[in-house]
């Protein structure tokens, strides 16, 4: 049998679900096969990794934590912003918002400055020149 077989069983034989009859073949093409034996310890080394990652890491301050919070309902209170501060910042923002994009607005404005039109292009008459029609070809 060829590697790719061996490779798509090795999920089989690692959580033993092959036979002996497939264990044995795959154990003896695993000693011969050096690529499906790197293959089998990455597979390895991956079955590791998502085992540690699917134990629950507890913290140990948590209960304290919770117990201490339903013993004292003060301690639930947040320390919140006046009431008149909160809109206050709000009005602020916004106008700070405002100001900014009028500034932001007028910098090109600034930079190339206001120069007058020559009054040879006020004066000309976009009636009289060439038509596009007669550069068309027939």
């Amino acid at each position: 049998m060829n590697c790719r077989f061996y490779q798509k069983e090795i999920d089989s034989f690692l959580e033993g679900r092959s036979g002996p009859a497939a264990r044995e073949q795959i154990e003896s093409h695993l000693r011969e096969c050096r690529e499906c034996r790197e293959y089998y310890r990455i597979q390895l080394l991956a079955e590791e990794l998502i085992s540690e990652e699917k134990q629950l890491k507890v913290n140990p301050f948590l209960s304290a934590r919770v117990m201490s919070r339903i013993k004292n309902p003060e301690s639930l209170r947040e320390k919140k912003v006046p009431g008149i501060l909160k809109p206050a910042l709000v009005v602020l923002s916004v106008a700070a918002a405002i100001f900014l994009g009028i500034v932001m607005g007028s910098i090109p404005g600034l930079s190339r400055g206001s120069r007058p039109v020559p009054a040879e292009l006020s004066m000309m008459n976009d009636a009289l020149l060439e038509s596009v029609e007669l550069l068309a070809a027939d």
